[in-house]
């Protein structure tokens, strides 16, 4: 291969793309559909979460929670008892305005300086706050004694849950939005590799370009170049608008290079497969759908529909891998189990279309080489 010549192709298909309106304007929509989504996650997200706090000492622990809760109103208790009466026992359903209680000890940072074991009580509703939000707030209280009062945590949590979720929890639904923009996202490079390469064969330039000292796999190289540099920035700046850069940061970027491969290597299989844009363009809009679908077959959506065929589908389908990698990257909820799963069948999907693309092209490349 000749990198010179990759590059002269790369940077003609990218002229051809800005200049190409009809390939332009359908290649920036992942963009418009994540300002959408944004304006949503906005939307839902802008209702201001009350928590109840009674801290008489006035602990920088408070600050944790703000934190924790960026739209937040915090509430002053007038006693330990008020805070247990707005929420009852473990477990019990009842009306509150509050996501959370907490009970502060008189005197808590000094006694922890001191060595002296402390006791917190704190309270979440279900309904505004998940199991994993839950485990954040109890590992930050003790991240924060381990700090006042090193080595370890002198310090005993009681936590009580009341109206345990039984729907998604509002505080998950930008982490959907965050994966569905993203696998929405992913559709770019395979509908614009297949609609440079069949543009080549229609317009009869391919084999004028294989006059020219560029070979076969020099102008597929660039080409593939292309379209995985402008999926992977389309990606990213989906990620940017999303403001999905919480969770596990490595996992994200790990799922997003593996969506971008994928779809690249779709794009290549396509344009290799077909001769006309309107046969592509028909099998592209197909499995456009299994970008998508997944999206509402991870997390809790995927425990709704867990026993339904619609499930089953979606397991069969590469990207439910890449999309199950996302949600749980970005809600930060990654196990070994879960990440060796969804990395070891999406990097066979991704070596699998790039096998099968290579195949027919050498066909192809024989073919032309003989004529």
């Amino acid at each position: 291969m000749n990198y010179k010549i990759i590059v002269a192709i790369g940077r003609k298909d990218i002229i051809d793309i800005v200049r190409n309106k009809g390939i332009l304007v359908p290649m920036l929509m992942p963009i418009f559909l994540a300002v959408i989504f944004t304006v949503l996650s906005i939307a839902i997200s802008s209702q201001s979460t009350v928590l109840y706090i009674y801290d008489q000492g006035n602990s920088p622990l408070e600050r944790i929670l703000i934190q924790s809760f960026p739209n937040s109103q915090i509430v002053a208790a007038t006693s330990p008892q008020a805070v247990v009466s707005a929420f009852g026992a473990n477990g019990a359903t009842i009306s509150t305005k509050y996501a959370l209680g907490l009970i502060i000890p008189n005197g808590f940072d000094a006694a922890l300086a001191d060595g002296k074991t402390q006791a917190i009580q704190i309270f979440f509703n279900g309904d505004d706050v998940n199991q994993q939000q839950s485990q954040l707030i109890i590992q930050a209280i003790n991240a924060y004694s381990r700090a006042v009062a090193q080595p370890q945590s002198p310090v005993a949590i009681s936590s009580v849950e009341v109206n345990p979720p039984h729907s998604s929890p509002l505080l998950d639904i930008n982490k959907y939005y965050g994966t569905a923009a993203l696998m929405s996202s992913f559709i770019t490079a395979m509908a614009l590799l297949s609609s440079l390469l069949i543009e080549e064969k229609e317009k009869k330039t391919l084999r004028m370009l294989m006059t020219t000292p560029a070979s076969w796999w020099d102008i597929i190289a660039g080409k593939t170049i292309v379209g995985f540099v402008y999926q992977l920035i389309i990606s990213i700046v989906v990620l940017g608008i999303m403001r999905n850069f919480s969770g596990q940061l490595a996992g994200t970027i790990l799922f997003l290079l593996l969506g971008c491969l994928f779809s690249t290597a779709l794009g290549i299989l396509f344009g290799a497969l077909f001769n006309s844009t309107a046969a592509s363009g028909a099998l592209t809009g197909i499995v456009s759908f299994a970008f998508i679908l997944p999206t509402f077959a991870v997390g809790f959506f995927g425990q709704l529909v867990q026993t339904t065929p619609f499930y089953i589908l979606a397991k069969i389908l590469p990207t439910f891998y890449i999309a199950d990698g996302l949600f749980n990257s970005l809600q930060g909820i990654t196990t070994p189990a879960s990440l060796l799963t969804d990395s070891a069948i999406s990097i066979g999907a991704i070596i699998a279309g790039f096998a099968a693309a290579v195949f027919i092209l050498r066909k192809q490349a024989l073919i032309e080489n003989a004529i």
